[in-house]
């Protein structure tokens, strides 16, 4: 598997993250969850996409290199 494709699949990467943002939302509007518990678990979403956006940062910096370091 490749380095991109490592990433989206990740246990944070794009496909897990949507999979946390549609059960949270669907939760949030069954009414089941307290909202101390969908904050929680809307925080956790926000890490894993933060953590996705790191993982993306350091494979554009593999990828593009910059001007002059050829």
């Amino acid at each position: 598997m490749n380095k991109l494709a490592e990433i989206v699949r990740d246990k944070r990467g794009k496909v897990m993250i949507r999979m946390q943002m549609t059960i949270l939302t669907e939760k949030a509007k069954e009414g089941s969850y307290a909202p101390e518990k969908i904050q929680r678990d809307a925080k956790l979403v926000l890490h894993s996409i933060e953590q996705l956006n790191a993982k993306l940062n350091e494979l554009h910096d593999l990828i593009v290199q910059p001007k002059g370091a050829a």
